[in-house]
């Protein structure tokens, strides 16, 4: 069995994915291909994602029920899987996968293989099935390549096999990138129902990760909402935050995260992102704000949590906003943040014409120290300025 852990794994695996069948009799003349084969997808950790092949509606759940209650229970994950390919190798000839292993492992019969066909601009997939195709020894015989069909969350697809050992190997792919690939070797056996189960040893899950608020194209008069939701790993401690294109880190805690955000005008696209060793999760929605937006603001994160830093910013006019004067001189503390990576954000409303001071203070102190703080300036929705300090 291989795993390709480095990939995009969202994935929920269970009964009744994949059915692969023949219908000749092994007593025919032909070579005999009389067995029915059924691919079972492993299960894991149900009930963590109800997203079917293709998206569900924002804000519909599906559930996906339990193995051999109603309709086949479909492979799940966040996003959509549209192609599902499995190929076939037959090793009939061989006792066991031992046997066959250990004479690959004493001869040199990589010579067989074509390694030419190999090109790095091409998917994983591509690249395994023309190497393997390209094998002109006898230790194997290459049956094919073969595309099921997924409709409503199931691939389903047939081939036809020998009895005896052959290696399956099965690629889940979204947009022709390959997501999930899982092989082994399998007895077929003639005359009865082959079950074949990839996974059922547990399969690596990457993370998902849902926004329950706000909602997708919802509409906002508030220009500072809470981004909440979940992280089905709750191992994992910090996400990713990012606002039209403007990222942080946010806390997680059990599970769960909840943060701040400040809107521009019109459209703001929120993504929440989490990783673990076994791939990358993420969530996206829209909202359009429709309130009063702000002329001009300092926005300041930093990369530490546990720590307070303090954002202050003076008008023209001498006037100071910070935490003790969140609304002063036509400036607001929209965001305050005492213990973790901010933002803090504060929002000029009512100019004054000249030049505005923007400062950082270490309110934590000397645990502060060795904290990257970052501070962005916006104007009129546009980012115009970026300073880092340590």
């Amino acid at each position: 069995m291989k795993r390709w852990n480095g990939l995009l794994l969202m994935l929920l695996f269970a009964l009744g994915g994949l059915l692969l069948t023949c219908d000749k009799n092994p007593a025919d003349s032909e070579r005999s291909r009389g067995t029915t084969l059924r691919l079972q997808l492993g299960e894991v950790e149900r009930g963590r994602s109800h997203f079917w092949f293709t998206r569900s509606p924002k804000g519909g759940q599906v559930n996906p029920g339990a193995p051999g209650e109603g309709e086949p229970v479909a492979l799940s994950k966040i996003g959509a899987i549209d192609e599902v390919n499995l190929l076939v190798l037959d090793m009939s000839h061989w006792e066991n996968p031992e046997e066959f292993l250990n004479a690959w492992d004493g001869t040199n019969q990589t010579a067989f293989l074509d390694s030419s066909v190999l090109q790095g601009e091409r998917d994983f997939w591509e690249n395994v099935v023309l190497y393997l195709r390209s094998y002109s020894g006898d230790f194997f015989n290459y049956v094919g390549d073969f595309e099921l069909e997924v409709e409503n969350g199931v691939a389903r697809g047939v081939v036809r096999v020998d009895p005896g050992w052959h290696f399956f190997l099965i690629a889940l792919r979204e947009r022709h990138v390959t997501r999930f690939s899982d092989g082994k070797f399998f007895f077929v056996r003639p005359l009865e129902e082959n079950h074949l189960c990839f996974g059922c040893d547990g399969l690596p899950l990457a993370p998902v990760v849902q926004i329950s608020s706000p909602e997708d194209s919802s509409v906002s008069t508030l220009r500072v909402i809470p981004v909440r939701g979940t992280v089905s790993d709750d191992t994992i401690s910090t996400a990713t935050l990012t606002i039209n294109g403007q990222s942080q880190t946010i806390p997680v805690d059990g599970g769960i995260f909840n943060n701040p955000v400040v809107l521009s005008a019109d459209t703001n696209i929120i993504r929440v992102e989490a990783a673990n060793e076994f791939g990358v999760g993420s969530d996206e929605v829209m909202v359009i704000f429709q309130g009063q937006a702000a002329v001009m603001r300092a926005n300041l994160t930093w990369d530490t949590d546990g720590t307070d830093m303090d954002l202050h910013m003076i008008n023209p006019a001498g006037v100071e906003c910070f935490f003790a004067a969140r609304n002063v001189g036509g400036m607001e503390l929209d965001v305050d943040d005492i213990d973790g990576f901010g933002p803090e954000n504060i929002s000029v409303i009512e100019p004054v014409p000249g030049n505005y001071i923007v400062r950082v203070v270490n309110f934590t102190g000397p645990g502060g120290f060795g904290t990257t703080a970052t501070v962005r300036i916006f104007k009129n929705g546009q980012l115009i300025d970026t300073q880092r300090h340590t």
